[in-house]
This record gives structure tokens, C-alpha cells and sequence, in this order.
């Protein structure tokens, strides 16, 4: 073998495997990979770079990684269904404590060896109230009444993947746990000792900082993220500098280094490096490093091991093998967004990225066309210096493109400025941990002298929250991508490695400069040629780029989609076509956290920045919440005008929605029966309900006022019905106004499915081809009805389920009408 570094091959080849065994990963994206890696090493088989003996241990790595993760997906998968076939309700569950840690609004602890029911099960993830773990220590066996919560796959576009998440840290379950009993006083010394010592440290941390900066320090030092401001970590996250409050192998290395450049000037090399060694593993211990952690800490350790054993350092197979390591151990942590972010920086780091140097090259050419006689002119090329030929790439850029498309998967937007910012940043954080770390332990023997130590960390920290703040005040702060699909992905990432490759072989006489020189006797005009065909191939680079980066932060519009948002127990549901968007409710009761983590991610996934028209049917908690925390937000989503029913003139509940559209500039309309609204050539809304003689009946119920109406594409339409019951639904097929206009393709079926929304002759008279229920799995109401959904059926309509489809997209085109779901 003549590669120069195989680990890669090896463990890109393992990495395959387990993205082929991944089932969520679309069959053509596997395929894509799967046949641009064939020809790849086929090339470098072709190119006598690898054996024929090498090619099948390379497929062998493709085995092992199939093999690898299908056997951990299988052992989820059969804990889940474990957890499922005892039912939901509080279980009694044991097990043997291995961490206790911090989440934003409670404590929680890990468990392993756990059973439940006398069941065994995987690891798992408990939440406790802070008071409970008073006595609780790490090793501890306990036992305790617990709330189970299984992990789904996400139901929406752009929803988190709670499932990948827990399962890339070894988590199969998590609950909420009470009425928690020590069953074995046993615990582990070392790791106790390290956390009570934790525990003093986040202690004095609050004594010598302010709230604010507090929380930030923490995080930086302990790995403690629960107490970070909220405003602070929106400013962090979205200008680009997030990772400077996650520990990470910038906060390591300056830890490192400055310990052992301190030891250095006491005690020899190798010394200081081996107890900068165990420093690094009781570090590790202390912060419950995560697998991003242990990356950072696993190349350090080995980094400072080496110097002191004497031995060389390679951080690139360092950095193969380690990855491997780990996906050996979790195969899950190759989708964690940590894990990707991580290893990809530092294989952007640790990648020479040259361009060639212009002014060396030009220089060159000019002593080559002086040189006309062709012998003394092929002596003087083989004397050209290659090294000298190109410049290299600044790091952080290289990085920065490497990052682009991860970054925009997981968060649907990129700061543009965050360049700018790190530049700043980064070299301001080894003050921000040395000042810190120095005031920290001066405040164990003097608070007064600690806290003014730390002051130019406080001043540090206001210098980040000005620059984020500074930024977003300028134009394009945050560039809307939405979120990009893995073919597109994978489409950049090969641009990426085609154009290194062709930069990397611009030399002055390459093998093309020979063959014109055989064919082409006058010099000046082989170097013109060559030159011509050099700007062409950079020309052809630098338009490939600019393709992909535009693939990937563009995102198609359909002619017309209608999305029913799998949002819970409640309603919410955008409409888009080319040039206009609307939502339609937005709400949950059995998600009180929707607006936060369903509906403003499902909006950044789709680059969504405006909403010409959002329509509230009624004002109940499970129809607005959601929208109410967009309007709230600081997300930059503008609002042009609000639809309500007419009752919500006077109708109090109606106040907080009000107010909020108003402070956003939006319209207030009240609509009823009869009203029209034309959007466009080829939109058009007609409100069928509530009529004004309902509007002022004060024993009408707020359900029934539902803002009823109509919504036509062209040759399309669907009905929306809010949470209407049999009583409207019965005056809506007497009214003949109402009737002409009940004919449609799609029915958003009224009222979740319930059985009072049971009404054949609606059905029949909407005689729509697909109806859409909109609920929450496993809900208390016994939503949808079976009674509900056998009418619909008997209409001869297709009926659609978000609590067991996920998200449902509908789509009008010019003949057909047709669906998509989620799952």
C-alpha cells in the first residue's frame, strides 16, 4: 500500500457501513456514497496505491461497520420495545448511579445496570428535584417510582432528533423519578471526592462572578451549561461563538499547555508532561466529559504522553484512530451534531489547504521565456522549489467552509459574521481562563482579592455580548438557509475535495505543460497556453464552489404545499405557495414547549422569515400558544396580517394575540360568513363561518365560533374547520351559501377527530379525497374518535394522521392533488 495515511480509508469505509445501516438515511444517498467511494478506490487500486489484499480488508471495514450498528439499533430498539410492552404510568426502577449532573430546570442522574419491573434494561437518564439528591452518591444502587419517557423519532421537518441524542451518550430511557430510596450505601471514593470537589468549585464560582457571568464561567470550566443566561446563549449560538461555552479542545489545550509550560521550568520535559497526563484524566472525570470532551482530552493525553515517553506525534492518525475508537463503542455518536462539529474542525485544521502563489509563479515564467534554449529550460524546471509555489490557507477559513453545511443542518441559519468575531474571540479566551482560574483560587483564602481578580474576565465577556450585539445590527447578520437535504450535503463536500485536488495540482509544468512542449516548439506560446488552461481550471473550481454553496443554501419553493404540523394535541398548519405564506393556528396542550421546539425550528428549517397571513381560529391554548411564542421570540419572522373570527373584537381572550401582532406592525382582520379575501391570481379565501347572528348568541360556545373558511388554489381547495362541533357543522349544510362552497379536495377534520365533531352529511357534503386529523399520540381525550373516523371513511375519504404519520404535506399541482408524510 502507497497511501500515505490508510487509517482514513479504513475508517471512512467503517463510517459507510454505518451510514448504509442507517434507515433513516434515503436508499439514493447510499447509493451516491456508496458508488463514489468504488471509484475511488478503484482509482487508487488502478493507480498501484492499494493491493488487491488491502481492497478487501478495506471491505471489511464496510462489514464491521454494518454489522456494528445494526447490532446497537437492534439493542435500542428492543429496550424500547421492552419499555413499551409494560405500559406507560410509573414504574419502580433500579439501578447503580455512574453520574449525577445538571440539566436547565432540574438534576439528573445516570443509571446502569437498570431494571425495571424486573426486566433488565440499557442505561438511563433520570430527572430529579434538586432536593432529592441530597444524599444520592455516585455509585450509589437506588431505587425509585419513575415516570418513563421513551425516545421517538422526530415527527417534523427540522424538529430535534431526540432519540439520536440519547442514544450517542449510551441513553435508552429517561422518567422523571420520586420517592427515590438508597438500596446500597456503596459509592466510588475518587469519583465522589471529584464531584463534591465540583461541587465546591461551581459554589465559589457564583460567590466571585455576577449571575450572568457566573453561568457562562461555569460552563467553560465544570461543563455545567444549566446555568447560562438565556439571552447570552441566544447570542452566543446565533453569532457563531457557542463553542466557546462548551468544553472543548481549545479550552483543553490552553489548560494543558499553561500547566505544563509552568511545570516545565521546575521539572524535566518528560515529567511535566506525565503530570500533565493525569491532570488531563481527573479533568476529564470532573467535567463528565462528553464524547466531544474526550476527543479533545484522548489527542492531549496522547500528545503529552508521547513528549514524555519520547515518541513522535502524528494528530492526524491520532485523530483516525480515536474517531474509530469511538464509533466502535457508540455507533449513534456519528449522527450527534458534537461529535460531527468536533472532528470535522480538526480534519479542516489539520488539512493544508494551498492555493497557488501568484507573484512566484509570474516571476518563474518570466526566467523560463528567457531561457530559450529547451535544454537549459528543462534543467531550470526541475529546479523549481513547489513548496515556494503555493500559500497557504488561513486555518480558520478552511474550517469555516468544512463547517458551513453542518452547521446549517443543525441550525437552519449561519452568521456571517462569526468569522470576524472568533478572530476576536478565540485569542481572548486564554486570558478569560487564566485570569478566572487564578481568581477562583485566590477566593478560597480571600473573596475580596479573587473577585477583582476576575474582573477582567467580567470585562471580557461584555467585549463578547457587544460584538454579538454589534453585529446583528448589521445588514445579513444571519443568512437563512433552511435545512439543506444529505444528497446536497454530500454534493458540497465532494466539490470541496475536487477543488483541493485541482488547486493542488496547478504546478508551473505538470504533466499537460510536457505534452504542449512535445507538440508546441515556440515557449512563449506553450506558457500562454498553459496559462489559459490554468485560469480555466481555476474559473471551472471557483464556479463549482459557488454552485454548491448555492445548492445547499437555497431552498426550493413547490407551486403550493400545505403542511399539517405534528405539533401534539392541537393544530398548526402553514400554507405555501411561490410568493405567499400563511399559518393557520399554532398550539399545543400536550407540548407546552411547541412554539420553542417544534413550530420555530419546523419555520427555520424551511428559511421561513415572513408570514403574509396568520389565521386564529379560536383563542384556546392548544390553537395559539405556539404562535404566541414566535410572536415573542427574537427570531426575525415578520407578520403582515392577523385573521381572526369577528367575536375576537370583544373577546378577551383574544387580547395577548392582539397585542403582540400589533407591536410586529401586522393588520388586525375580523372576518365572517361572507367575507372574501383574494391574496392572488390564484388564491382566494372564503370565510364560511361564524356567522354574526352566532357571533352575538352569549351562549354560543368558543369552539363553535371557530373561524371557519375556505381555501381555493386554481382547480383546488381545502377546508379549515378549527374546533367547530355538530351545531355549526349542522347550520353550515343548511345555509346554501355556505354549501355551494363546501365542495373540497382536502378537509382539516374539525375539532381533532372528536365525537362530537362526528357529522356524516358535513362529510358528505365536503365529499373531500383526503382529511387531515391533527392530534397528539397516546392523548387523554381519546382523540381521534373511531366513530369520527369510520363516517370519513364511509364518505369515501382517505383519512391522514399527524399522532401517526408525523408531519402530512399536501400538495396542489395543476391536475393532481397528492401527499407526503414524516414517517
Amino acid at each position: 500500500m502507497k497511501v500515505k495515511r490508510p487509517a482514513i480509508l479504513f475508517l471512512s469505509t467503517y463510517i459507510i457501513g454505518i451510514l448504509v445501516a442507517y434507515s433513516s438515511i434515503p436508499i439514493f444517498v447510499k447509493v451516491l456514497i456508496g458508488t463514489v467511494a468504488i471509484f475511488l478506490y478503484l482509482k487508487l487500486y488502478f493507480e498501484k496505491k492499494l493491493y488487491i489484499k488491502t481492497l478487501f480488508v478495506i471491505f471489511a471495514f464496510f462489514i464491521i461497520g454494518y454489522i456494528r450498528f445494526s447490532q446497537v439499533e437492534k439493542k435500542y430498539d428492543s429496550d424500547y420495545i421492552k419499555i413499551e410492552s409494560i405500559g406507560r404510568g410509573n414504574k419502580n426502577i433500579t439501578g447503580k448511579v455512574t453520574t449525577i449532573g445538571n440539566s436547565t430546570n432540574s438534576s439528573y442522574v445516570d443509571l446502569k445496570n437498570v431494571t425495571v419491573n424486573g426486566m433488565n434494561l440499557g442505561n438511563a437518564r433520570l430527572y430529579f428535584r434538586n432536593e432529592n439528591l441530597l444524599d444520592i452518591k455516585i455509585g450509589n444502587s437506588i431505587i425509585a417510582d419513575v415516570a418513563i419517557y421513551t425516545f421517538e423519532d422526530p415527527m417534523n421537518e427540522g424538529e430535534f432528533n431526540q432519540k439520536n441524542y440519547y442514544r450517542s451518550n449510551g441513553i435508552s430511557f429517561s422518567g422523571f423519578a420520586s420517592n427515590i430510596e438508597i438500596t446500597n450505601n456503596n459509592y466510588n471514593n475518587l469519583l465522589q471526592k471529584i464531584y463534591e470537589i465540583k461541587i465546591s468549585i461551581k459554589q465559589q464560582i457564583h460567590k466571585i462572578f455576577n449571575y450572568k457571568d457566573a453561568g457562562l464561567f461555569m460552563a467553560m470550566v465544570t461543563g455545567d451549561r444549566s446555568q447560562i443566561d438565556k439571552e447570552q446563549k441566544r447570542l452566543y449560538t446565533e453569532n457563531g461563538i457557542a463553542h466557546i461555552i462548551a468544553i472543548s479542545g481549545l479550552h483543553l489545550s490552553i489548560l494543558g499547555l499553561l500547566l505544563y509550560e509552568i511545570l516545565r521550568r521546575f521539572l524535566l520535559q518528560n515529567i511535566s508532561a506525565l503530570f500533565v497526563s493525569i491532570f488531563i484524566i481527573i479533568y476529564g472525570i470532573f467535567i463528565d466529559a462528553s464524547a466531544t470532551s474526550l476527543r479533545a482530552i484522548t489527542m492531549l493525553l496522547i500528545r503529552f504522553l508521547s513528549l514524555s515517553f519520547g515518541r513522535t506525534y502524528d494528530s492526524k492518525n491520532t485523530l483516525y484512530i480515536i474517531c474509530f475508537i469511538f464509533l466502535i463503542i457508540e455507533p449513534y455518536l456519528l449522527f450527534s451534531a458534537g461529535f460531527q462539529f468536533s472532528y470535522i474542525a480538526i480534519f479542516a485544521l489539520n488539512s493544508n489547504v494551498e492555493i497557488p502563489n501568484p507573484k512566484y509563479i509570474y516571476e518563474q515564467r518570466k526566467k523560463i521565456i528567457r531561457l530559450v534554449d529547451s535544454n537549459k529550460e528543462s534543467k531550470f524546471i526541475k529546479k523549481i522549489d513547489k513548496k515556494k509555489m503555493y500559500l497557504k490557507i488561513p486555518p480558520i477559513i478552511v474550517m469555516t467552509f468544512f463547517l458551513f453545511p453542518i452547521t446549517i443542518f443543525h441550525y437552519f441559519t449561519y452568521p456571517l459574521y462569526s468569522i470576524l468575531i472568533n478572530i476576536v474571540v478565540v485569542p481572548l479566551m486564554t486570558f478569560v481562563l487564566v485570569f478566572g482560574l487564578c481568581g477562583l483560587m485566590i477566593s478560597f483564602f480571600n473573596i475580596t482579592v479573587g473577585t477583582f481578580a476576575t474582573y477582567l474576565v467580567h470585562l471580557i465577556f461584555n467585549i463578547y455580548s457587544y460584538l454579538c450585539e454589534f453585529t446583528e445590527k448589521l445588514p445579513y447578520h444571519i443568512l437563512w438557509t433552511g435545512k439543506p437535504n444529505l444528497y446536497e450535503i454530500f454534493y458540497y463536500y465532494l466539490s470541496i475535495f475536487l477543488i483541493i485536488f485541482a488547486i493542488r495540482n496547478l504546478y508551473i509544468a505538470p504533466k499537460l505543460y510536457d505534452k504542449l512542449k512535445n507538440s508546441i516548439n515556440n515557449i512563449k506560446f506553450r506558457l500562454v497556453s498553459y496559462k489559459i488552461l490554468n485560469y480555466i481550471r481555476l474559473t471551472l473550481c471557483i464556479l463549482l464552489f459557488v454552485l454548491s454553496i448555492l445548492i445547499l443554501s437555497i431552498r426550493k419553493k413547490d407551486d403550493f404545499r400545505m403542511t399539517f404540523i405534528s405539533i401534539g394535541q392541537g393544530d398548526s398548519i402553514l400554507v405555501e405557495s411561490k410568493d405567499i405564506l400563511f399559518s393557520i393556528d399554532g398550539g399545543s396542550n400536550s407540548n407546552k414547549s411547541n412554539g420553542e421546539y417544534i413550530l420555530a425550528p419546523h419555520i427555520k428549517s424551511r428559511a421561513i422569515r415572513h408570514i403574509d397571513y396568520a389565521f386564529v381560529t379560536h383563542a384556546d391554548s392548544d390553537h395559539t400558544n405556539g404562535l404566541i411564542y414566535l410572536l415573542e421570540s427574537e427570531d426575525d419572522i415578520e407578520l403582515s396580517n392577523l385573521v381572526l373570527p369577528l367575536n375576537a373584537k370583544t373577546d378577551t381572550k383574544f387580547s395577548v394575540l392582539k397585542s403582540l401582532a400589533s407591536k410586529k406592525g401586522a393588520n388586525l382582520l375580523y372576518m365572517k360568513e361572507g367575507d372574501k379575501l383574494n391574496v392572488d391570481d390564484y388564491i382566494q379565501i372564503s370565510i364560511l363561518s361564524p356567522d354574526e347572528e352566532s357571533v352575538n348568541d352569549i351562549k354560543f360556545d368558543q369552539n363553535e365560533l371557530s373561524l371557519t373558511f375556505k381555501l381555493k388554489y386554481k382547480n383546488h381547495s381545502c377546508l379549515f374547520t378549527g374546533d367547530i362541533g355538530k351545531k355549526t357543522m349542522n347550520r353550515m349544510i343548511s345555509d346554501e351559501y355556505v354549501l355551494e362552497n363546501m365542495d373540497v379536495d382536502v378537509l382539516k377534520v374539525p375539532h381533532h377527530g372528536s365525537k362530537n365533531s362526528d357529522l356524516k352529511e358535513f362529510f358528505d357534503a365536503a365529499s373531500a379525497e383526503y382529511a387531515v386529523v391533527s392530534y397528539g399520540k397516546n392523548n387523554t381525550y381519546g382523540h381521534p374518535s373511531s366513530e369520527t373516523v369510520n363516517s370519513l371513511i364511509e364518505s369515501g375519504t382517505k383519512v391522514l394522521k399527524t399522532g401517526a404519520s408525523g408531519q402530512i404535506d399536501i400538495y396542489f399541482d395543476k391536475d393532481n392533488v397528492w401527499y407526503k408524510t414524516y414517517k
